[in-house]
């Protein structure tokens, strides 16, 4: 109950656009992006003689890759199995960008085409998003949920004092979720 209402219990739930699952999946999330995105894709490769690769290229990067990177911060903890599919939408893109065959390797059509991996793109927005919460460029509730430096923990000068804290994980499903992840990676790229 919830301020006297019954709450039911749902196997998955949208909220802002994600599908959210009982079992913290993304799978039914991602599994939906990627039928969106292979049916605009079936129209993109009808346009494929029609228009030149450059504005092929620009339909895609314009109204088929947000839809494949949406919240991609919240959800980048998802299954590789996942990850994949998404990644195989954009190579799909590729070879019809290209019009190279489907034997092809990834490096070749990400060569060709300029554009650089799914996962490469949600690394870069992670990182972005906790630069943007190291200097305060995020709303309160975001600063509230990061750890506090060493700093602010200890008195003595240490070389990692700049480090944030990272949050214990029980889970693998936790330890790969935006805020370990991403703290653990920017205390990795300071030092480096």
């Amino acid at each position: 109950f919830f301020n006297g209402d019954r709450l039911e219990f749902v196997p998955v739930h949208r909220h802002l656009g994600l599908l959210i699952s009982e079992s913290l999946s993304w799978t039914n999330f991602i599994d939906s992006v990627v039928n969106s995105a292979f049916k605009k894709l079936g129209l993109l490769k009808k346009l494929k003689f029609k228009i030149g690769r450059k504005n092929l290229s620009k339909l895609y990067i314009t109204f088929i890759r947000p839809m494949l990177e949406y919240a991609s911060i919240v959800w980048d903890g998802c299954s590789k199995q996942d990850a994949e599919k998404l990644e195989k939408v954009q190579l799909t893109a590729a070879r019809i960008v290209t019009g190279l065959p489907i034997f092809v390797s990834r490096e070749a059509l990400y060569y060709e085409t300029g554009w650089e991996t799914l996962k490469t793109r949600r690394y870069v927005a992670k990182m972005t998003n906790m630069f943007k919460i190291h200097t305060g460029g995020v709303p309160e509730y975001l600063l509230n949920i990061v750890p506090k430096k060493r700093e602010h923990v200890s008195s003595y000068n240490t070389r990692n004092k700049e480090d944030y804290i990272i949050p214990r994980c029980r889970l693998q499903l936790f330890r790969s979720s935006l805020i370990p992840y991403a703290v653990k990676q920017w205390n990795f790229i300071k030092r480096s």
